[in-house]
């Protein structure tokens, strides 16, 4: 559990790629994640089943696909490289 919301957030370029409302999101269906596991170890489908859901709806919400990390401009690349 300790890695959902970083991977996540490695799915979607970095944290500075994502809205407040996408890491709010993200942390929703890491807390539904959590709560199906928990189900299902105490035995109660119902319940596993109803959180699976939560967690995919979250999921879809964001989006499934990959965003690729913003690629600096030839100006920000030129201005990092220290002068001698």
């Amino acid at each position: 559990m300790a890695d959902y919301v970083p991977a996540l957030l490695a799915d979607k370029g970095g944290e500075e790629n994502v809205s407040t409302a996408e890491l709010r999101v993200m942390e929703l269906a890491a807390t539904a994640r959590a709560c199906w596991c928990l189900a299902m170890a105490a035995g109660d489908l119902d319940a596993v089943a109803r959180f699976i859901a939560a967690e995919v709806q979250a999921l879809r919400s964001i989006g499934l696909e990959r965003r690729a990390k913003p690629v600096p401009s030839l100006r920000e690349v030129m201005a990092s490289i220290p002068l001698r």
